[in-house]
Parts: structure tokens; sequence; C-alpha cells
């Protein structure tokens, strides 16, 4: 299927197959300052086009175990985990390459959602070969994030040395430190989640707490006879936290995290309001709620032990989001690793062992310069 797609590109628009790939570009270790990893490419250095083909990259290892004999529901499932990380893997090319593409010079096109058309220069090319080969690891370890939301006086964050809006903090010593010190007076801690990911995945966490108040009346007319009823209409607000995450490893030992943080508050006391819906009748009490709502997104680079924290307003005190990045080794075959995943949530048939090896070829990309 993949084979005859490739053709099919490459017969419409003239690639050669058979021309040689440079191996020989060398990628320097991942840049530390915000100027070389935006720095863009030259506009005079010479392109060429690849075809990647990412069919055997749609799903994490060792998820393919999950989905042996496809039930339809299974193999929906699938598609969308699939597509899920094929447009996380596409979003981290554009954003992280180096050197930056250039607008109008550079270009990543998709293709039957799985194959990639790249036009680009070969240093460039040569990052996107080493991105693929990461993501192509078995052994690749997983993502723990541990997340912190807290709430506190401005005073009592500058006092630790959270001074301004946000900071990566990439030494692991300082940020083991920053997190333990969460747990001395001062500090309202709300919540802190964990989240372990594979590379290239995407996750999220909602801990939602539903208050249901009385929001207004509707009045109804008896006939016959002059009688009206107050019925009450009951609404509900969500109070809590949505934590969404999405790591993925785009030069050895440096993640890409993107996630999002929202939280949500009722303020309390909630007040109320008496009003009159009948003119023979009692005023009736409603309710209404203030919904306090934080919320932010980021994209951050992280290394092992690295954490990122910002601060958010949050009425007369501060909110402040800590997030730390832990990478723990992968489990063997041998160790249990396909039991250690979560259950998929659909029913799976699962085949005979036998059956359970994919067609040969299936694992490589081919990339067809022109």
């Amino acid at each position: 299927m993949i084979l005859c797609k490739l053709a099919a590109l490459c017969a419409i628009l003239g690639w050669n197959q058979n021309a040689p790939i440079d191996e020989r570009i060398a990628l320097e270790p991942a840049p530390e300052s915000a100027q070389a990893q935006e720095a863009l490419a030259d506009p005079k250095a010479p392109r060429s086009v690849a075809i990647y083909d990412l069919e055997d990259l749609a799903l994490p290892p060792g998820f393919d175990e999950r989905f042996r004999e496809l039930a339809p529901d299974a193999r929906r499932y699938r598609e969308e985990l699939g597509a899920e990380r094929l447009a996380l893997m596409e979003r981290a090319i554009r954003r992280h390459v180096r050197p930056k593409f250039q607008r109008g010079l550079d270009e990543l096109q998709v293709h039957h959602q799985s194959v990639f058309v790249v036009t680009a220069t070969a240093e460039q090319h040569a990052w996107i070969r080493q991105f693929l080969g990461l993501q192509r690891r078995e052994d690749a370890p997983y993502l723990n994030f541990d997340t912190k939301q807290l709430r506190a006086e401005r005073s009592a964050l500058e006092a630790i040395g959270l001074e301004g809006p946000t900071e990566v903090i990439a030494d692991k010593a300082r940020a083991d430190a920053l997190s333990a010190s969460f747990d001395a007076t001062g500090f309202e801690v709300l919540s802190a989640p964990r989240l372990r990911i594979g590379s290239g995945s995407h996750a999220y966490m909602d801990v939602f707490n539903e208050v249901a108040y009385v929001k207004s009346y509707e009045v109804v007319y008896v006939h016959p006879g002059p009688q009206a009823i107050a019925d009450p209409v009951i609404d509900v607000v969500r109070e809590g936290t949505h934590c969404d995450l999405a790591g993925i490893e785009i030069e050895p030992g440096l993640y890409a995290l993107d996630f999002e943080f929202e939280r949500t508050e009722i303020q309390r006391p909630i007040p109320t309001k008496e009003i009159q819906v009948t003119i023979d009748a009692p005023p009736v009490t409603i309710s209404q709620p203030t919904v306090l709502t934080s919320s932010l997104s980021s994209t951050v680079l992280l290394r092992d032990g690295a954490g990122v924290w910002f601060r958010v307003p949050d009425g007369e005190r501060e909110l402040l989001l800590m997030v730390q990045l832990t990478l723990v080794p992968a489990p063997t075959a041998d160790s249990g690793a396909l039991e250690d995943l979560p259950e998929c949530p659909v029913e799976v048939e699962h085949a005979p062992a036998e059956e359970r090896e994919l067609p040969p070829g299936q694992q490589r990309a081919r990339e067809v310069p022109r």
C-alpha cells in the first residue's frame, strides 16, 4: 500500500529514486540559547525533496500489541491514536527543525496521513532523519511529569527565588529543592497530579467537582383555575483542574513539552438573590456563582530532571504551576512491558502469537531525494 503511494508520488513529481543521500552531515549538540534555536536556514543553500514513510510510527513502541486482531471499535481507536501521534511529529518538525524553515523555500507536506514530503536543505534533512530515528527507539524511556499547582502570596514566591512570570530550571538539584520547598507553610497546594507518557504520546487529566445550583425559575400556569407553579431550573458548574500534556524527544536527551493548564474555582460563599416570579407567591432564592478561571499554554524544551514554573494572577494571591520532567527506563519485554500498558478502552480480540508478525519492510522509512 505504502509502496504504491510512494511510487505514485515519485511518478507525478519526477523524483529520482536512485539519487544518493548524504549521510555525512553531523549534527551539533542541541542548542541551549534561544538565538541558536531560532536560526533560519541559509536561503542560498541548495534544497532537495525527500519522502518519509511513517506508517510504522503511527503508534508508540509496544502499542501494536494491543491491536492484534482488530474489532471495528478497536480499529477506530487505533486510527485516532495514530493520527494524534503523527500530528504531534509533524508539529515537532515544523517547530523545532534546525535550522528553522525559511518560508517560501522549505516546506513539509502530508500525503495519505502517513507520508511526509519535505523540501529542505541537507542539514535540515539530517535533523529530520535523526528525529525520526529517535521515534523508532524501542527502548525509549517514559516521560514522567510531576506537576504541582499551588497558591501563595507574591512575597512567599519571591522569597524562594521565583521572580518574574516564568523560568526554566535546568539544574535537577535546584528543581528538586524547589519542589520540596512547596510543602512549607505559606503555600496552599491545590493539586499535584503525576502523568507518565511515552515519547511522542499525549495524555490529559481532569479532576473536577460538580456543584449544582438553582439558576432561575420557570413559571407554569395551570388551567383551569388561577394557579401558577414556579419550577426551578438547575444548572451545574464544574470546578477543578484540567492538565493536557504531550512530550516528544526532538534531539538526543532534549524533549519538547506542549501543555495546557486550566484551573476553575467557584468563589465562596456563593452569593444569592431573591426574585419575584409570580404575583401571588412569596419571593424565591436563586444562586449567582462567580467562577474564577486561570489558564495557560506553552511549549518548552526540557532535559531529564529539568523543570519549568509559571506564575499566574489569582485574585489577591498568585497561582503557581510547576512541571518537572523525569525519565523512566522503559521495561523490557521480559519484564512484562506489554502487561504494564494501560488497558485498551475498547474490546480487542487477540490473534494467535504466530500471526502477530508485521509484514516485512513495514518498519523502515524510505527517503527519496531529488
